[in-house]
Parts: C-alpha cells; structure tokens; sequence
C-alpha cells in the first residue's frame, strides 16, 4: 500500500507539472585628520528581493496572486530622461531627481515630470536632495544648489580643486578632488569638516550613514578605511590589484562594507571579507537594501546581492541596452538610470497589474519540464539547479532551453518563455543538471529584460521528451 500511494504522488506531480507548464502567463509588464564632532545617525532602508517568475496558470481561468517566499520590490514606473545619465536620488517626499548631461530632472513619486534645468557637466553620483528644499550637485569647480520644486539655481560654493567623485550621508558630503585629496563638508552650509590627503586619485568614496565612517576606493585596486572621529592612520585593504575600486556603500548600521573592483564584489567587516558574491563583475554603483541586501548595478544590470546567500537576484524591468549606471534606495523605492536615458522605479509591495493568459510553451503534453535557475554558463557550457520536487532528465537526453522574459505594456505584464538553445544533459549532481550546448540562438526574437538570455540567476525552463 505505501508502495502504490508513493506512485500515485509521483504520477500526480508529473500530472501537475505537464498541466503547468503547457500553458503560458501573460502577467502586468600616509593621512591627515582634523577631529570633527559625532554625527547624527542615519535612516536604515527597507529590504527588497525582486521577483521570480510568476507560475503558469490553467488556460483561461484567472491564477491565483503569485506569493513568493520574500516580499518583492515591483515595478512601479518607468520615464524617458534624457541621454547620458550621471545619477538618480530620491527625496523624502518620494521625489526622484535625475541628472544627467548638462540636466537636472525632478519626477514626482508616479513618474510625472515636474521640473527641468540646465547644470553642469560633472560625473555619475554627483547628485542628492540634502533638504526638504534643495538639491545638491557636485560639479568639476563648484557645488551648485537647486531650489526645489523649481530646480532654480539657489546657491554656489566654490571648490578649491577639480571634483571627480562625491558621496552623501544626511547632513555631510565627501568630495575626492583632483589633487589627492578627499573633503568632506557640512551640507549645511558647505564650510569644511575635514581633510585627508590621500596621495593618489581616488576611484569612489562612501559615508557611513552616521557620517562617522569614510570609505576611499583607489584607482589601483585598494581602499583605504577611516573612523573620522579616531586619530591614526586608516586601514589599507586590497580589493582587486590594478583595477579601480568603482563601487562603495556602508551597510545602514555602518558595520559592513560592500565593495567592488572589476570581477571582484565582496562585503567586508574591518578588513576581513564576510561575503564573496558569485558570478557578479563589473558593478560601478550599490545601495543597501535594508541589513543585508544590496542593490547594485554594472555590467550584469541591476541586481539584488544576498549577503547572507552570497547569491545575486536579477531585477525584472530594465530592457536590454546600455547597463544601469546609478542605483538609490528609499524607504519603500528602489530607482535605477542607464545610459540610455531611461529611469526605472520600484516600490515596495506594490499591486500586480492584471493577468492575461495565452497558451503553450514548446513541446506537447508528452513532453517533460524543469523550472530552475542559471547557476554558470560559459562557453557551451550551462549549469542549471532545478527547483524542489521536479523531475530531472536523463544524462545524454537532448532538451530545449527557454528563458523567462517579462514585458510591460501599459497596465499589462506580458510573461513569456522563449526558446534561447538546445543543449544535451552532459551530468546530474543532485538537483544540479550539466548541460552542453548543440546550438545558442545568437539573436533570440521578443526577448527584452537582457542582453545574455543566460546571464546568472535568470529563470530558464527546460524541455525533453523520455
């Protein structure tokens, strides 16, 4: 009898999983200090994991709401800027400011544009709201304030050399300048606070948000950690020699350091690595997502990076094209601009827009199928871990490899599988399938979020018959 019930399970899950995935959803698209007094502690941000695939759905019936494990961020809107973007912030009314070449944009929290003016040419994360009514931006020779709503010009304070990088925490500004130096300044009334000669070009700075901590990125490969109100020299830590240092962010209680140089994103408490992020390269801008999240963006797109997983979650809603350059968290939003000039905000919780069915996904009812996720791909090479409880293919059966894509059209989430190769299953190590790819379609038509179709992390299906 426990023989026969076993069986029956199993020929129920198969049931079950033919039935969901023959159909297709359609969902809503040395150092010099001068001690400066303790600062006001900062405003720790929300956590945010973006979304899975939703599951496919009975034909035309309505699904049931998908419910994933950990609260998402949504897409909340999305608007045209202009080209070039250098950086994105976001007030504490929920505005979003953009700036890029020679603009300064100012969006309400649903995307409708409220102001627009000329600026400086300066460079990417040179911008932030620092009060109720100004927004500041870090030009080559000076800081130049914008009187908000308006976006009038209010305000100039001179720099005594030319600025290449800058970073904010409430109430003070870090500014790297071009003679080695970095100094950080009382946005209040920009009088200096402190000085450290660095020695050297500085490649990104970062601000605890208590402002009691100083993060240095150099150009080749290290970064040089300060507690601003301890004498001493800061601590040097290596990252990746000969590479710059292009991303830094302080986690909200200050602890925990994530930084970024070429293939190399880890976190970093003192000087000791706590976390190596697999699989991720290339990020030039973060922003933490709560205690252990990050919010980052680069090469791979944007991204949400598991402290505790070590692992990196891919963020529906940015089309393929130029890379994000710049990422801000709030209390329930999460914004990103590429170069392109398009600027994408989530929110937390934010309602899902109706569904819409259409069937089939390739194969007949007599086809087997695998959910899972891109674990490696390189060369012809595919990794693949299927999610619990599905059945796997045999070593050496061929399968059909389709990636899950998603594209909002007004009010409606078009979700798709798209075919993207063939491979053959080279090995199985547990839920681990090996693949081999036989053929890479080199341009996959209807397929938009990504410019690899099996970029790490993404969802992929596999198809095969017995």
């Amino acid at each position: 009898m426990p023989h026969a019930t076993s069986s029956a399970l199993v020929l129920a899950w198969r049931v079950l999983g033919c039935l969901a995935s023959a159909c297709l959803v359609v969902a809503g698209l040395g150092c010099a200090i001068t001690p400066v007094p303790a600062l006001p502690p900062g405003t720790p941000a929300p956590r945010a994991v973006p979304p899975l695939p939703p599951p496919a759905a009975v034909d035309d019936e309505e699904p049931e709401p998908y419910r994933p494990p950990r609260t998402p961020f949504q897409l909340a809107w999305s608007q045209q800027t202009t080209p070039f973007n250098k950086g994105v912030a976001l007030a504490s009314n929920g505005h979003v400011g953009v700036l890029s070449t020679r603009h300064l944009t100012l969006y309400d929290g649903e995307g409708k544009r409220l102001a627009q003016r000329e600026t400086c040419a300066t460079f990417d994360g040179a911008l932030s709201f620092v009060s109720d009514t100004a927004a500041a931006v870090v030009c080559p020779k000076e800081v130049r304030l914008h009187q908000l709503p308006s976006l009038e010009v209010a305000g100039r304070h001179s720099l005594s050399a030319q600025a290449h990088v800058a970073a904010f925490a409430p109430g003070f500004a870090a500014v790297g300048l071009a003679t080695g130096s970095v100094r950080i300044y009382r946005t209040q009334d920009w009088t200096e606070a402190q000085t450290f000669s660095v020695g050297q070009s500085a490649s990104a700075l970062a601000l605890s948000a208590d402002a009691k901590q100083l993060a240095i990125g150099l150009d080749g490969g290290g970064l040089l950690l300060s507690r601003l109100a301890e004498a001493g020299p800061p601590q040097r830590i290596a990252i990746k020699r000969g590479l710059p240092v292009e991303a830094l962010a302080f986690s909200p209680d200050g602890a925990t350091l994530f930084a970024a140089a070429g293939p190399i994103a880890v976190a970093l408490r003192g000087d000791s690595v706590v976390r190596r992020f697999r699989t991720v390269a290339g990020v030039t801008a973060a922003a933490w997502v709560g205690a252990d999240e990050i919010g980052s963006v680069g090469r791979d797109g944007l991204l949400i990076l598991d402290l505790g997983a070590g692992i990196s979650r891919s963020v529906a809603g940015i089309p393929g094209g130029e890379a994000p350059v710049s990422v801000v968290t709030g209390t329930d939003q999460l914004c990103a601009v590429d170069r392109d000039g398009m600027l994408y905000c989530y929110q937390h919780g934010a309602p899902r827009p109706r569904r819409q069915l259409a069937t089939t996904s390739p194969g007949d009812a007599d086809a087997q199928r695998l959910v899972g996720q891109v674990i490696a791909f390189g060369g012809t090479r595919l990794q693949v871990r299927a999610q619990p409880w599905l059945a796997l293919p045999t070593r050496g059966a061929r399968v059909s490899v389709l990636r899950y894509t998603e594209v909002v059209v007004g009010g409606v989430r078009s979700a798709r599988w798209v075919p993207v190769a063939e491979a053959t299953v080279h090995q199985l190590d547990g839920d681990l399938v090996h693949l081999r790819l036989t053929q890479k379609l080199s341009h996959v038509a209807g397929l938009e979020g990504s410019t690899d179709p099996l970029a790490h992390d993404t969802p992929v299906k596999l198809v095969w018959y017995r």
